[in-house]
């Protein structure tokens, strides 16, 4: 489980800027303790100053005056010490507030005996230190020191012959003890009171959010869930906008709902940080993937930069993180209508175990104005009302990220120029992992093209080989343009082709030019050596596809870059589309039994459509002991149970359930409800449910918790190979959960078979120029690709025969590679032509294509 840690607004200690900078530190804008401690410092100084200014000459006086400078010199130390002791030990205490009372009180009564008239005026250090002890630490802190004091002062008058000869002024200040020290417990009692009331407040917003939460919820769960179901169904263009519009709207509303309980999480401290490893460029990569489509519609180029001397194994939060990434880039893709965004990542200071990493997200939008700058992260503001109307919005994106990033020990902030552009910037202080269980298997699936200036291996290459990195040399440009394309290096390609000192002349000029502005998901990234002999504007580093490292190369440095080559080139395999997602998914698993709970009737039509959609056995019911009398009648392999029913919980139904069967039933549990909060989900979690739904629930959330449930059968068993001359064509019965799956939407088929091709092709080309370059590792690399393409839709003639080429040894290959590149290609030949023979079946027969588009 990652370590967690609460904030405690309530309690004073270290805030997390300050801890954030400064590791250990106690920050004194919060922590009482120290504020006091160093007041009194400050006040011993002053005192010590004003001393050695009225320093007499000799006699009785400076005998005096000597015993006054040893009590404030001792008073010095004492405080010297109790600041060190705060320092070192920052939590609240007690019993160092209490010793600090009875120091404060001890040493002024001892400075007023010894001074006599002329330390009159420091009885109103009583006062200050009755008053700052109560206010700071409350009623019993505020008595505690008025006793301690006027004890003190008592002691001072009885003692001392200038107060024996006031008594009336005296008893007049004694009696100021007593009274003011009261007065102030009264208005200190009503101020806590006021507070104890805010907090009742802030805990009825929270809890009142919380229901409007389940409430909005639950019937938003309805609506999104039938449009996903629409979106599925065949329609026409005008019924599809209409469909397309409602998903948006849901969509957008659910967003503002979860921005608006972020808000009311963090102000009321209830938002907790998570400390887990994690890696920095995949982190980001898959960020900035989501944002892909919609830069594309807008025709603006979304840039990425990560400094090579950016460490990517790190601890902190990632999720946080992602949020705050997302927040701002996706703000400044939806200002931007030209130009460009960009995401630009570099450390600000960093040690052996800490780093302060910055984040730049710069667009070229429309800017905001001076005046609106220094509201820009208040919550529900925006610019200027004409944003709200134009681009929607609640205004609480900013706000959330100022409050995520203190709470993550940072700083934020933003500098704008109307109608030139905004740069949000933030810094995040991170622990700096070690090492990472998967490291390894990234630098093994990190291939390399490498290319060099001599005939003669470098030091770089010895680098690749130390670290286990996979690496082909190339010897020309022309070969490193071939090796930027997916088709350089079988499946993968290369992720990388790492120049190292090439002179910088007409050839490596024209090659460097003709780089795309923006990296091609899949496509290789180029690490040039060497740069401090380009041209600045070859390496000022302004896009994700470039990186340009001097001499002599730094071992850490080269080794991020290659990994932020790794990670944006291996994200962009991660991203199916979502009708070829769907039909993987369902090829490979099983239908099964799945009872649904919930006294909702529209989230149980829903999910009853949405399950039998995925080829399931739905059954539903309305209530959690209607869900347990279902359990004691059938056999289901997964309830899906609403959290919150009238008559019975869902958690209370997973007990009762467990306590049935002794913690041995075989059916998986998953709850659903519409309280996205973290309390909720470490409810579910503290009861031993490892699955927890939020409404609305979609296709394809649903179809992750279920495929993440359930163990998935292969489409195709490897022990069941017959070998390629005796398997079908194609399997029938995977063919026939296409068609099931499409229903009476034609174009998927086609889109299925479309998509094949494409893939198919792609994956001959690379086995071609494997066979050219024999190149055994591509050559394997490819028919993997083949047969994990061919396996979704029944192909099993061609399945085999791809496994039998990826099995194949290396002699073998260098005797029948040719041979066996043939054999593929004909059996890609049959399998197309069997796939349109069927779509052409599947078209002809009664029903089948009549909602064609």
């Amino acid at each position: 489980m990652p370590a967690e840690r609460q904030t405690d607004n309530n309690q004073p200690g270290s805030s997390p800027a300050a801890a954030g900078r400064f590791p250990g530190l106690p920050d004194w804008r919060r922590n009482s303790e120290l504020e006091q401690a160093l007041l009194r410092l400050v006040i011993t100084v002053i005192s010590l100053v004003y001393l050695l200014l009225v320093r007499p000459e000799s006699g009785a006086d400076r005998d005096l005056w000597q015993l006054r400078m040893e009590v404030v010199v001792a008073f010095l130390a004492y405080s010297m010490l109790f600041l060190a002791s705060i320092l070192r030990w920052p939590a609240p205490s007690g019993k160092r507030r209490a010793i600090g009372v009875l120091g404060d009180i001890g040493i002024t009564s001892v400075a007023l005996y010894l001074a006599g008239p002329t330390g009159a005026p420091w009885y109103g250090v009583y006062l200050w230190v009755t008053l700052g002890n109560g206010f700071r630490y409350g009623e019993k802190f505020l008595y505690f020191s008025g006793a301690a004091s006027l004890i003190g002062f008592a002691a001072v008058v009885v003692a001392t012959p200038y107060w024996h000869q006031q008594k009336e002024l005296a008893f007049g200040l004694a009696a100021t003890l007593l009274l003011i020290p009261a007065y102030a417990g009264i208005l200190i009692r009503r101020l806590k009171e006021a507070r104890a009331r805010a907090d009742a407040a802030s805990r009825a917003k929270s809890d009142f959010l919380s229901r409007m939460s389940h409430e909005i919820r639950t019937p938003l769960n309805g609506i999104l869930g039938m449009t996903d179901l629409l979106r599925t169904r065949p329609l026409g263009a005008e019924e599809r906008e209409y469909v397309e519009t409602i998903h948006a709207s849901g969509t957008a509303l659910a967003c503002q709902i979860d921005d608006i309980l972020d808000l009311s999480k963090i102000e009321a401290g209830r938002m907790s940080l998570e400390t887990v490893e994690f890696d920095l460029h995949a982190l980001i990569s898959t960020s900035l993937r989501i944002f892909e489509s919609q830069v594309a519609n807008k025709r603006i180029q979304l840039q990425e930069s990560i400094d090579p001397e950016t460490p990517f194994l790190l601890c902190g939060d990632p999720h946080k993180l992602r949020q705050l990434i997302m927040n701002l880039v996706g703000n400044a893709v939806k200002f931007t209508e030209h130009g460009f965004v960009s995401l630009r990542v570099y450390p600000r200071d960093r040690d052996a175990s800490r780093v302060t990493l910055r984040f730049e997200v710069a667009d070229t939008g429309r800017g905001i104005a001076e005046e609106h700058l220094q509201h820009i992260f208040e919550p529900f503001t925006q610019a200027d009302s004409s944003i709200s109307r134009s681009h929607g919005g609640t205004g609480l994106g900013t706000a959330i990220c100022k409050q995520l990033v203190e709470l993550m020990g940072g700083e934020i902030g933003v500098r704008s120029t109307l109608d030139v552009g905004t740069t949000f910037w933030f810094d995040i202080p991170f622990e700096v992992a070690e090492s990472a269980d998967g490291e390894q298997a990234w630098v093994e699936a990190c291939h390399v093209a490498y290319l060099s200036a001599g005939e003669q291996e470098g030091e770089v290459a010895g680098l690749l080989r130390e670290w286990g990195m996979p690496f082909t040399r190339i010897h020309t440009l022309e070969e490193a343009r071939t090796c930027l394309g997916p088709a350089g290096a079988g499946l993968q390609g290369y992720s990388a082709v790492l120049i190292d000192n090439l002179p910088y002349d007409e050839r490596l000029q024209h090659f460097l030019s003709g780089l795309p502005g923006r990296r091609v998901a899949g496509h290789a990234a180029v690490v040039v050596l060497g740069s401090e002999r380009y041209p600045p504007e070859v390496t000022r580093h302004e896009n994700d596809h470039l990186f340009a490292l001097g001499n002599p190369v730094d071992k850490g440095v080269l080794f991020n870059t290659l990994h932020a080559c790794h990670s944006q080139h291996s994200s962009a395999d991660d991203v199916v589309h979502i009708a070829r997602r769907q039909v993987r998914t369902q090829a490979a698993q099983e239908p099964l039994e799945i009872l649904v709970g919930d006294d909702n009737a529209t989230n149980r039509m829903v999910l009853e459509r949405m399950l039998s959609k995925m080829g399931h056995h739905c059954t539903t019911v309305d209530g959690g002991e209607a869900v347990l009398h279902a359990l004691e009648r059938g056999r289901y392999d997964v309830a899906i149970v609403d959290r919150n029913m009238p008559d019975m919980s869902g958690l209370d139904v997973f007990s009762a359930y467990n306590m049935a069967h002794g913690g041995k039933g075989s059916t998986r549990f998953v709850i659903l409800t519409a309280d996205a909060t973290r309390e909720c989900r470490d409810a579910c979690m503290n009861a031993g449910i490892e699955f927890f739904m939020t409404k609305p629930v979609s296709l394809a959330s649903l179809q992750e918790v279920l495929t993440e449930l359930t163990p998935l059968a292969e489409p195709v068993p490897a022990a069941a190979s017959t070998g390629a001359a005796e398997a079908p064509l194609v399997d029938e019965d995977v063919f026939a959960k296409l068609r099931l799956l499409a229903g009476d939407d034609a174009d998927f088929m086609d889109e299925i078979v479309a998509n094949f091709e494409k893939d198919a092709r792609n994956d001959l080309r690379n086995l071609e120029a494997a066979v050219a370059t024999r190149d055994w590792n591509a050559f394997r690399d490819a028919a993997h690709a083949l047969k994990g393409a061919a396996m979704y839709l029944g192909l099993q003639q061609l399945v085999e025969l791809a496994l039998e080429s990826q099995n194949l040894e290396r002699e073998r290959f260098e005797r029948e590679g040719i041979e066996r590149l043939r054999s593929l290609q004909q059996a890609i030949d049959s399998a197309l032509r069997a796939l349109q023979q069927r779509l052409q079946d599947g078209a002809a027969s009664p029903g089948y294509g009549n909602h064609r588009r």
